[in-house]
């Protein structure tokens, strides 16, 4: 491996006070679908400015087109398998590829701190923060994304 590039993600096990309701939340898609979800999910996987700006409609619109034509079983059990992730920040350290993470700033389901400590825990790991940025930081900032992997790509090749 080359080089590795972790975005908007955490080594570290779901917050236990989160479990519950991403459970919840995995159950209910699995049955209903995104529709009566949309509420509370959209919050967790996008930042409120990106929310509030209206030219985002379309962005949002095709994400939702998308989850509904992935199987809601396969996004349930994805849902599922990070409340219950293990955490790996005891292995990490072991990691020797050139490591960048990312994190978005306003991030609800995974705060930047987490990201944060991935970078403190990698050696030689960079870090950056995507400012007025959710989780879903390749939708809401991928032109900053593009250039922060860019730079970072052509400081390891």
């Amino acid at each position: 491996m080359r080089s590795l590039t972790l975005l908007d993600t955490s080594a570290g096990p779901e917050d236990s006070a989160k479990v519950s309701k991403y459970k919840l939340l995995g159950r209910i898609y699995r049955i209903t679908g995104l529709g009566p979800l949309r509420s509370a999910v959209l919050p967790l996987m996008f930042g409120p400015k990106f929310l509030a700006d209206q030219t985002n409609k379309p962005v949002l619109g095709e994400w939702q087109r998308q989850l509904k034509r992935s199987p809601r079983a396969g996004i349930s059990r994805a849902v599922m398998v990070v409340a219950s992730r293990q955490a790996v920040e005891t292995e990490i350290g072991r990691i020797t590829a050139p490591t960048l993470v990312m994190a978005g700033a306003d991030d609800a389901a995974i705060p930047p701190a987490k990201a944060q400590r991935i970078a403190d825990l990698i050696p030689g790991a960079r870090f950056e923060l995507i400012p007025d940025c959710g989780h879903s930081s390749t939708l809401e900032q991928a032109d900053t994304v593009t250039a922060h992997l860019r730079g970072f790509l052509a400081s390891v090749t």
